[in-house]
């Protein structure tokens, strides 16, 4: 017991003990360098010559609007299929199988709720993205998943 008490407490002075030190003879690091000047964004019609440099340099046309995310409602009821204990998940990326059946990739899951009696309505926040999302409806008794794909650019998705 005494010897692994001494054990620990010379591990930890060991490693409380490190390097760090003197300031003899080591160069100072590297001061970032100042930022450019904002300048007048080129107006001309060839702008192949600007050259953009930092994002102080980038000049958005008039009007331009930029909205990553949007509201997105999703509306499943499969109450007339089951009212059995029911959990939904939708994800951005999937694979379609050579036989038809569809492989999410579950790192990209955006989504996951239980249904109440085969029912559920959720509004959420997701990016705005290109493609399709995989939705599934798993039950807990085992039996494959309910599988539905709906398409980005709906308001609500319907099941």
């Amino acid at each position: 017991m005494n010897k692994s008490i001494m054990i620990l407490t010379l591990c930890g002075l060991l490693t409380a003990c490190g390097g760090g030190g003197g300031d003899e003879g080591e160069a100072s690091p590297a001061s970032a360098p100042a930022p450019a000047p904002a300048s007048t964004p080129d107006t001309s019609t060839d702008n192949t010559s600007n050259t953009v440099t930092s994002t102080g340099d980038l000049a958005a046309p008039a009007g331009f609007d930029y909205h990553p995310a949007a509201t997105q409602t999703v509306q499943v009821d499969i109450s007339g299929y089951s009212t059995d204990r029911a959990y939904l998940s939708i994800y951005s990326q999937y694979h379609q199988l050579s036989d038809g059946d569809y492989l999410p990739v579950y790192d990209s899951r955006i989504l996951s709720s239980p249904l109440a009696a085969g029912e559920l309505t959720l509004d959420f926040t997701m990016v705005t993205d290109e493609g399709p999302v995989l939705a599934e409806i798993w039950f807990y008794d085992g039996s494959a998943p309910l599988v539905q794909v709906f398409e980005r650019g709906e308001s609500v998705w319907y099941w």
